[in-house]
C-alpha cells in the first residue's frame, strides 16, 4: 500500500506542476475542467482494467489529475471573488471541499457496500464530470493578457 500511495503522490506532484503552467496557457477555468475530465477517465479505467501492475502504476495519473485543479484553485479565487470577500470566499470554498473529501470515502464505501465498488467508483466519476460542466457556469478570470503588477 506505501508503494502505491509513493506512486499516486508523486503523480501529484507533477500534476500541480503541469495543470498550474496549463491555467497560465489556456485559462484556469479550461485547465480545471481538464484535470476533473482526467480523473473522470482515469478512475474510469480502475473499473475496466483487472491488471493489478497496470492499476499500481495508473495510480500516477489519477494522483495527476486529482491535485490538478488544486494547482489552479488559489489562483482562480484570486481572481474570481471580489477583493473584500477574497479572503472569506476562498477559504470557505476551499473548506467545503475538504468536507467533500471527508464524507466522500464513506459514501463511496456505502455505496460500494450496497452495490458493488464498480458503482462507487462510477460515482466519483460522475462527480467530476458534473464538476466539469459546472465549471461552465464561471467565467474565465486569465486570459493571459493581463498580469499582476506584484508579478512583474
Amino acid at each position: 500500500m506505501l508503494g502505491f500511495s509513493i506512486v499516486m503522490y508523486v503523480g501529484m506532484f507533477f500534476g500541480f506542476q503541469f495543470f498550474g503552467l496549463l491555467a497560465d496557457k489556456i485559462g484556469r477555468r479550461r485547465a480545471m475542467m481538464a484535470a476533473f475530465a482526467l480523473c473522470a477517465v482515469a478512475i474510469a479505467l480502475y473499473i475496466l482494467v483487472q491488471n493489478p501492475t497496470f492499476l499500481f502504476w495508473w495510480g500516477a495519473v489519477v494522483g495527476f489529475g486529482l491535485c490538478g485543479a488544486g494547482g489552479i484553485l488559489g489562483a482562480y479565487y484570486a481572481e474570481l471573488f471580489p477583493e473584500h470577500v477574497r479572503a472569506y470566499a476562498g477559504g470557505f470554498c476551499w473548506n467545503m471541499g475538504r468536507i467533500g473529501a471527508i464524507i466522500a470515502p464513506f459514501t463511496i464505501g456505502a455505496v460500494g457496500k450496497a452495490y458493488g465498488l464498480q458503482t462507487g467508483l462510477l460515482l466519483t466519476c460522475g462527480i467530476y464530470l458534473v464538476g466539469a460542466v459546472m465549471l461552465l457556469l464561471l467565467p474565465e478570470t486569465y486570459t493571459g493578457k493581463e498580469r499582476n503588477e506584484a508579478a512583474r
